[in-house]
This record gives C-alpha cells, structure tokens and sequence, in this order.
C-alpha cells in the first residue's frame, strides 16, 4: 500500500512545480492557470477526505486502496498524453481523486493491525516511504524533464504506478485482507468525534502549518528561486529535493521524539508553529531586504524541518478521538490541511499575475517581480501567526489513547 502512497505523492509534489515553465510555454498560460494544476488536484483530494476517512471506517482499507489505486494509475497514465489545458485539469482532477483513498486508508490499516504504542513510529515509516516519491519529484524528476521533455517522465511513471496497483491487489487478495474487514463507524461516533473541542486547535495549527510548508514545495518555491535569487532550473530543482528530504528526515525521527520527552506532544506543536512562523518572517524579510539565495535556501530548510509537527499531529488527533473514528478524524485534518494548499495554491497564482504588468518575458519563461514574491510572503507571515496562537491551546495526552465508546 506504501508503494502506492509513492505514487500519489510524486504527483502531488511533481505538478506544477517541477514542469511550471514548461506547461506555461506549451500551452501559452497565465501562471493562474498554470498553478490550478496543483490546485485542481487538491481541491478534489481536500474535498473527498471527509468521505474517504468514513468509507475506510466504513468498509475497510484495503477495499478502498483498491478502488483508489485503481483511478491513480489510470490518471497518472492519461496526464501526460493530454492535449488541452481543459484535459489536464480533468486528468489532474483523476489523479487527485485516486491519491485521496491512500493515506487515510493505510492509517486505519495500521489502526486494524497494530498496538497503538506502535501507531506514531509505523506512521513515520509510512511518510518517509510516501514522501520519497515526492523527492523523486523533484531534483530526479527536473533532471528528466530537462533530457526528455515533461511527458514522457509522467507515462513512466504512470506505468510503474499500474505496476505496482496489480501488485497490490494480488498481495491483498492472497492475505484475506479484504475478507476480514467489518464496519465501525456510525452516526453517534461521527456526531461524538465533532463534539471534541479539543481537537480544534490541532486542525487549525496542522492544517495551516502544512499549507505554508506545501505551497512552497508544490507551486511557487522553485520558480521564486528561479526568478527572484536567479538559479538554474537544475539548481532550483536541488534546493527543492533538499527541502523534501528534510521533511523526509523528520519523519524518519518524529514518530520517536515524543518517547523521549515523555511521551509529550504539545511542545513539539507548539515549536513547530514557532518555526513556520520563524521561516515565514524570514522569506518575507529576506525580499525586503534583498537577501541573496542562502538566505532563502536557509528559510526553505528551516519551513521543511517544522513539518514533522503533522506526524505528530496526526498521532494527537487519533489519541483525542475514538478508535472506531480514527481514520475520519484524520480526514478532517487532511481535507482541511489541502483546502489550505489549494487555496493558497490558487492566491499565489492571482498575486503573481496581478504583477504580470512587471515581468519579464523570455522564451522559456514569465519572470515575475520582487514585490509580486514580498506580497505572497507576507500573506504567509499572517496565517503563521494564527497557527502559532492556536497552538497554545492544544491538548496533551502523553500518549493516551481515549477509550472507545
């Protein structure tokens, strides 16, 4: 099922950011339309968590990684040998319904098969595996667009992820997996679950922790590095990959942190939210007073390092709610965390051509102004201030999981 995860985050991570100039100059764009790419496939992902996170409650994982699995592969093929903007969006749109069924779903499996001592570290395996496909997409992947032009990387790829989907299936089918499922939630649990005030808190501070980190990483960070500190495609490529790997990096570590403070997790969240609002300041800084490019690679690092928070805040919000809704209470976060990016994919793309008056047009690219990046950067500084307030009033379980009802 991991291998799957692989799949849906090298998409996420690999559209826009990784083909932004070459989608814009093959199908003569605004960057708006461009950057809708990402949020096409988020807005369809954000929308469907709710759902996905009963139906894997519901019915049980492994039938939906089927159903899911199934889609992906299909619109991760079809993407590239689109010919329209029109029938991109509606691939994008495939792929993003696809990717949604993975990760609830390989959460409640983990729920069904695990001790719950054992949740937050087979989490982190989980991210570093799924997260690896986005650092696929991004330095390997920019490197391969180069050589081969963007579509044939995506049929590739599409290809392996049929490949791995049949896989799958034959292991799933041979364990008697699918057989064993039976359902759990209900109205009363679901109606239980949305009268926790607790967990408010973490969906506020982990839903726009993850969007500041991912609309950099998925739409706008590389091209800003690229137009604004004057990198090369292959450089800019590599700063991303370094983000990505730092994430990776924290989620190798992060299932295993709290042990070590005593099984605390309100400090972590809290530093966390401190760190993106850190990084934040320091991307808008920076534009102010016209840093070169470490100073931005530095504040990319740092932004990346904060997100081990949505480990952690994964782990929490499992252990506030009932094990019956444990896949759906993670929904809500995920839906609400990929309505952040989408909509902030959707605002980066309208801030830089409200600035199209200003850029620079070459043959391979639209390069946008300064103060275009300044405004986008500023906006972030101001939500991180909201996820930093709301961290204080996270709860703290030490580990507690709440007993079912």
């Amino acid at each position: 099922m991991a291998g799957l995860y692989f799949f849906a985050n090298f998409q996420r991570v690999g559209v826009p950011s990784a083909v932004f100039d070459q989608v814009q100059s093959d199908f003569h764009v605004p960057a708006a339309a461009v950057t809708a790419l990402a949020a096409v496939f988020l807005y369809v992902y954000a929308g469907l968590q709710l759902f996905i996170g009963a139906g894997a409650d519901r019915f049980g994982p492994a039938k939906m990684v089927l159903v899911g699995g199934a889609l992906l592969a299909a619109g991760s093929i079809l993407f590239p040998l689109a010919g329209s903007m029109t029938t991109l969006y509606l691939c994008r749109a495939l792929v993003g319904l696809g990717a949604s069924f993975m990760y609830l779903s390989i959460i409640k499996e983990i729920v069904n098969i695990f001790e719950a001592r054992l949740f937050a570290p087979l989490l982190g395996m989980l991210l570093v595996i799924g997260y690896s496909g986005g650092l696929a997409a991004t330095a390997p992947l920019q490197r391969s667009v180069a050589a081969y032009g963007w579509r044939a990387p995506f049929v590739a790829a599409g290809i392996a992820c049929l490949v791995v989907y049949i896989f799958v299936a034959v292991l799933l089918k041979g364990s008697g997996r699918i057989a064993r499922e039976r359902s759990g939630l209900s109205a009363a649990s679901v109606k239980a679950l949305l009268g926790t005030r607790s967990i408010y808190p973490i969906l506020v501070s982990g839903a726009i922790n993850f969007a500041l980190y991912y609309v950099l990483q998925i739409t706008v960070g590389k091209k800003f590095l690229e137009d604004y500190c004057n990198l090369s495609s292959e450089a800019a490529a590599n700063v991303m990959f370094a983000m990505l790997f730092t994430v990776v990096a924290g989620y190798l570590v992060g299932g295993f942190l709290p042990r070590l403070a005593g099984n605390r997790r309100r400090p972590f969240i809290i530093a966390t939210s401190t760190g993106v609002f850190v990084a934040s300041a320091g991307l808008a800084w920076g534009v102010l007073i016209g840093a070169g490019p470490w100073w931005f690679i530095v504040s990319y690092i740092v932004l990346a390092a904060t997100n081990t928070s949505a480990l952690i805040g994964t782990a929490l919000l499992k252990e506030v709610s009932r094990p019956r809704t444990a896949a759906f209470a993670v929904g809500i976060l995920n839906a609400a965390s990929y309505a952040c990016v989408a909509v902030a994919s959707n605002a980066a793309g309208l801030v830089l051509d409200a600035f199209a008056a200003d850029a620079r047009v070459t043959e391979k690219a639209v390069i946008y102004p300064a103060a275009a990046y300044g405004w986008m950067f500023a906006g972030m500084v101001a939500f991180s201030a909201v996820s930093l307030a709301a961290s204080f009033f996270v709860p703290e379980t030490l580990g507690s999981q709440s007993a079912e009802d």
